[in-house]
């Protein structure tokens, strides 16, 4: 496991078709992204979350402001996964 480092960032949104926007407005920029289910410890409305890589996470925050409700970042340690609120 990483020592907490940055592993991924995971966008969530109020609404399902926000994320389906959301993904698509990535994927026509030619950033990578995967769709997964949104991690219960961090609730969600619409129950799906967008998954970026370190490298494209302030791409992906400049082409998703208008739609995303929250950015968690994702680390690991020992203890397994760690989601934090920015």
């Amino acid at each position: 496991m990483s020592d907490g480092a940055s592993l991924e960032y995971v966008f969530s949104f109020n609404r399902t078709v926000d994320a389906i926007m959301g993904e698509k407005c990535l994927m026509d920029a030619g950033t990578p992204v995967m769709v997964l289910p949104m991690p219960a410890c961090m609730g969600s409305r619409c129950g799906i979350c967008l998954r970026v890589e370190p490298e494209n996470f302030e791409e992906a925050k400049k082409l998703l402001k208008d739609t995303y409700s929250r950015i968690f970042q994702v680390t690991a340690d020992r203890k397994g996964k760690r989601f934090r609120e920015l």
